[in-house]
């Protein structure tokens, strides 16, 4: 791109006399002024443009993925309610998936891609807490 293409470039002109021909310093600095905060608002614009896009795109990922890990977490809360004092590994199992399962844990940028797609190591730690869902479930409720 050319100098004479970059609207942000002032001619040496512009410098001395400003957009409109004035030549007050007050003018000037105000004319600097609005061109600059203009320039700043557009960004700023298309930075929120951007930041919505991406929040709508991800939302309903992330969306089910709190769904998820609650469903697990409560189910498993359920089950050591009911069975876990007569079930140490139920108990300590549970409390293990309350630790791991923290969303200040599950929604770290470790768990995430450059696109904010789920890495394999979150898939792989639902899969762990939905598989003990699924053996104590088993074994305490066997006809779900």
């Amino acid at each position: 791109m050319s100098c004479e293409d970059d609207w942000l470039n002032t001619s040496d002109d512009e410098e001395k006399h400003g957009v409109f021909g004035g030549g007050s310093l007050e003018l000037q600095k105000l004319e600097r002024t609005h061109r600059n905060r203009g320039y700043r608002d557009g960004i700023s614009s298309a930075k929120e443009e951007n930041l919505q896009e991406g929040f709508d795109m991800k939302f309903p990922e992330g969306s089910r993925l709190g769904f998820q890990v609650g469903e697990v977490i409560g189910k498993l809360q359920t089950l050591d309610s009911l069975f876990g004092a007569q079930d140490s590994e139920l108990r300590s199992d549970y409390k293990e998936a309350l630790a791991q399962l923290q969303i200040s844990r599950v929604l770290t940028h470790a768990n995430f891609s450059e696109q904010m797609d789920a890495t394999e190591a979150l898939s792989s730690l639902l899969a762990r807490w939905e598989g003990a869902l699924v053996k104590y479930t088993s074994r305490y409720i066997p006809n779900v």
